[in-house]
């Protein structure tokens, strides 16, 4: 089991790690969501791992705003970088009744954010892997600063 300090350590070696080598957060087109949409998982594989960095040209979006329009609320963690939120995920061995959401979820919710009209440029959003634990991930989700 990883404790707290070595989530903190790798998290914090993820964003040194994605500033040196400028890596971005993964923006979805058309065709990754309707790869999603057919169950292919091929798309979120590439998912980027920016640990605590945020990229140059970026700044994380408030998902903690518009977190109960979403099917899966209560799996959205609240409580880190300010507030923003992110998604909390399983890395593939977890139920649906378990605190993280399954990958079935995941892809799920992103496809809420990717039809909701009520969220400017959603088709334009990036994401990234924002903390990485023993059995899940935190999802961030950001937009061009």
């Amino acid at each position: 089991m990883m404790d707290i300090e070595t989530i903190k350590q790798v998290n914090k070696e993820a964003g040194e790690n994605a500033k040196e080598n400028n890596i971005k957060p993964l923006v979805f087109n058309s065709v990754d969501m309707n790869s999603l949409s057919e169950s292919n998982i091929e798309p979120i594989r590439t998912m980027p791992d920016l640990g605590d960095s945020v990229p140059s040209g970026w700044k994380r979006f408030n998902l903690g705003k518009i977190k109960d329009q979403f099917r899966y609320s209560y799996k959205i963690h609240t409580g880190d970088a300010n507030g923003f939120g992110a998604f909390f995920v399983d890395q593939g061995m977890g139920s649906e009744n378990e605190p993280a959401m399954t990958i079935k979820q995941f892809i799920n919710s992103l496809s809420q954010l990717w039809n909701n009209p009520n969220v400017p440029n959603n088709k334009k959003l990036g994401f990234g892997i924002v903390e990485t634990g023993q059995f899940q991930v935190k999802i961030g989700i950001f937009q061009k600063a």
